[in-house]
Formats: structure tokens, sequence, C-alpha cells
């Protein structure tokens, strides 16, 4: 019984903490991006409503991947790529 409440409360602060750094690595990286397209304040706006629904996908589906070593890979190379974006552009 608890190691599945370790497993969970895992699963839970690996979403909430990398799904947060994500959500923001992606709206900077939005943000940056829509200024060429978009007013500044307009590219902001929706950079923020992309993440909003971004990181509620990403708690949902971090929910519905079974298996703990790929959560946390997914979720690592994730951010990291967000992370290579961020540098490449910022």
């Amino acid at each position: 019984m608890f190691p599945y409440r370790l497993a969970v409360l895992y699963r839970l602060v690996l979403i909430l903490v990398i799904g947060y750094a994500c959500t923001s690595l992606l709206t900077v990286n939005l943000s940056i991006t829509l200024q060429y397209w978009l007013q500044k304040a307009d590219a902001v706006y929706l950079a923020a409503i992309i993440a909003i629904l971004f990181y509620l996908t990403f708690f949902i589906i971090g929910f519905c991947i079974p298996s703990l070593k790929k959560l946390s890979t997914y979720s690592v190379v994730f951010g990291l790529f967000l992370f290579a974006i961020y540098q490449a552009i910022g």
C-alpha cells in the first residue's frame, strides 16, 4: 500500500513541477515566436491561452501513461526540447 501511495505522489509531483516548467517554457517560446505575426499584447494572450490548454493536456496525459519510467523520460525529454528551443530563439 505504501509504495503505491509513493508512486502516486511521485506522479503528481512530476506532473505538477515538470508540467509547470514545460508550460512556462512553452509560453515564452510562443510569445517570442508569435510577436512576428501579431501585436505584442495579442501574442502574449494567445501564448497564455495555449499554455493553459497545454498544461491541462499534460496533466491528463500524465495520469494516462501507466509506466512511471516512461512518464519521467517523456517529461524530461520534452522539457529539455523546449529549453533547447528557448536557447535557440531567446
